[in-house]
């Protein structure tokens, strides 16, 4: 379960918008599970918020919330893990010697369609391989009608909540399922606006927070 909770957008005037600032809104669910279990979870959301080069993304379901703020620069993560409070800073810096920890991927572009909120989007079949276990396939719908935000934001809180793979397509992925184990993981955008994003929005503060270490994470099952 802990590690599924670190696991993670018509016109050409829309498009340029995109390209500065913007929100998405994921509905997430999950297959598989015992129904206590999901009954736990309950509803699970992801939001997205980008402005220039500034990320800001957000996790929620009954068990945890984790929010994150992220530029080229540094990484910020928050995580309440049913009232456990934590946080932690990363340089950018210092991960880029971590970069050939990250699986190759392979992209297989289709010719199916369909219409995502509003959206034409296209599939694709992304497959990676983590360490030593099976390959990892992973279903993404992605519409190229708007620019990739996981690739403009290549940053540590992408590799942290698994989204890696996410920018390895030509659009911004609207929908995309991930196996887990036994379970299946359904991501499904929702929402999409290009409204003004205030800076505020990346301003997280730490108070009421205990710092958390990477080896920290890597103890969680976070780390890679």
């Amino acid at each position: 379960m802990k590690k599924l909770a670190f696991t993670v957008f018509s016109s050409m005037a829309l498009v340029v918008s995109a390209q500065n600032q913007g929100t998405v809104i994921y509905q997430m669910s999950v297959e598989g599970l015992p129904p206590e279990q999901a009954s736990m979870m309950g509803d699970m959301d992801m939001k997205i918020i980008w402005k220039g080069n500034r990320a800001y993304i957000e996790q929620n379901s009954m068990m945890y919330s984790m929010k994150t703020v992220s530029d080229e620069k540094s990484t910020l993560m928050l995580m309440d893990m049913m009232g456990k409070k934590s946080y932690m800073r990363v340089n950018a810096e210092k991960q880029k010697d971590k970069q050939n920890d990250l699986p190759e991927y392979k992209v297989e572009y289709t010719n199916d369609t369909k219409k995502i909120a509003g959206y034409d989007c296209k599939k694709a079949i992304v497959t990676f391989k983590i360490k030593e276990e099976k390959d990892v396939v992973v279903e993404v719908w992605y519409s190229e009608q708007i620019p990739n935000v996981y690739n403009s934001n290549q940053n540590y809180s992408n590799r942290r909540q698994g989204n890696t793979f996410l920018a390895k397509v030509k659009g911004l992925p609207l929908e995309y399922t991930i196996p887990q184990g036994q379970m299946l993981v359904k991501v499904t955008t929702t929402e999409i606006n290009f409204n003004p994003v205030s800076d505020d929005v990346f301003n997280l503060s730490t108070d009421g927070y205990t710092e958390m270490k990477s080896e920290d994470m890597k103890k969680m099952g976070g780390g890679q």
